[in-house]
């Protein structure tokens, strides 16, 4: 089930992305998604394609980390936060792959003990 979510989630973001008239919006490493998330969290950022990539990519993440013990009442607003926080604080990898470290950030943030 969990699966057939993230492919609707990455088919309505590849709608989204051609209806923007082409542009190259989707995150592939950590560096475009900085920018993407950046987006997300402006005021009036969320009605941005830019920000709905952010947005589907971490919601998607988030709901298949089976690795994590994230909370229950979440929203995809902080989980955006602890992504970017986790971005900032590791320049190192933001040649990663996009979803790669959207999970690290998760687990880094919400380990299971």
């Amino acid at each position: 089930m969990k699966r057939a979510c993230l492919l609707v989630v990455l088919f309505l973001v590849a709608i989204q992305l051609t209806d923007l008239g082409g542009q190259d919006l989707a995150a592939r490493d950590g560096s475009a998604l900085l920018h993407l998330c950046a987006v997300a969290l402006e005021p009036n950022g969320a009605g941005d394609g830019r920000a709905g990539v952010c947005i589907g990519m971490v919601a998607a993440v988030s709901d298949l980390a089976d690795d994590t013990c994230l909370p229950s009442d979440r929203s995809t607003g902080p989980m955006i936060l602890v992504v970017m926080n986790y971005l900032s604080e590791h320049p190192e990898e933001l040649d990663e792959r996009d979803t790669t470290l959207i999970l690290k950030a998760l687990q880094d943030a919400f380990p299971c003990q």
